[in-house]
């Protein structure tokens, strides 16, 4: 462990050695454990070289809430790359103006969103990246770059003002939003949206087990706490993000 910012693909590597065995991600089909999730991600950064991706590029995401979203964001970090986060239920002509506003090479999502660049899936993109080794470690110089939600006219983008990189809490803080390491943080907001992705990459970051939850609905979200109340010593019921998926 180190007090110096790490690259986020780094940050996962460290986390999987750490805690190989233990859960990651859930979502509302299955949990991946972090031996699993570095792995994964290791063989998605491969793919994504291999289809012409490169360190700075930015690239849209057209995923539902799910363990593969996730994947793919680490998969971009391990490749140097930036996530563009899209709802996978844009119309087609306002994502077509998204990902020409971003410039992404690919598209990273299932056949729900239409679009003339190369659209690959993460079942795609594993089956292209069969080597899950070690890779060299790159560090994205945007860490994110979602949508402006409130603007109008045409599309617009934020650009994360820091690179992707995890810088450790200072000891005696809290991590991001008060999330730790051995917490269970569970998400049910659109991880499109701003605030649900970055809570979501806060609990990988910190160690955390991250439920994702596949849209907002006030009774599972308490049944997913009951359910996940003894997984770990402390809950944090991350973002109650009311909008609808």
């Amino acid at each position: 462990m180190t007090d110096e910012p790490i690259s986020l693909g780094a940050r996962l590597s460290q986390l999987a050695a750490e805690q190989p065995d233990r859960p990651a991600v859930t979502d509302h089909r299955r949990t991946i454990t972090w031996r699993e999730f570095d792995l994964r991600t290791n063989r998605i950064a491969r793919a994504l070289e291999s289809i012409g991706v490169r360190q700075g590029d930015l690239v849209t995401i057209g995923l539902a809430n799910g363990i593969e979203f996730i994947e793919a964001c680490f998969g971009l970090w391990k490749a140097g790359a930036t996530p563009q986060p899209i709802s996978h239920r844009l119309p087609a002509a306002e994502a077509q103006a998204v990902m020409d506003l971003a410039e992404t090479p690919i598209l990273i999502a299932g056949p729900a969103v239409a679009s003339s660049r190369p659209r690959y899936d993460v079942d795609d993109l594993l089956a292209l990246g069969a080597d899950d080794g070690p890779l060299e470690d790159r560090t994205a110089p945007i860490w994110k770059a979602p949508t402006s939600g409130g603007s109008t006219g045409r599309p617009k983008l934020i650009l994360s003002g820091g690179p992707g990189v995890y810088t450790p809490p200072q000891p005696g803080t809290l991590g991001a939003w008060g999330i730790v390491h051995d917490d269970v943080a569970i998400v049910p907001g659109p991880l499109y949206h701003n605030g649900p992705f970055v809570t979501s990459v806060a609990a990988v970051t910190q160690g955390a087990h991250l439920v994702i939850m596949p849209r907002f609905d006030a009774e599972e979200t308490l049944r997913a706490i009951d359910r996940h109340d003894d997984d770990e010593p402390h809950l944090a019921p991350a973002d109650r993000d009311a909008d609808r998926l």
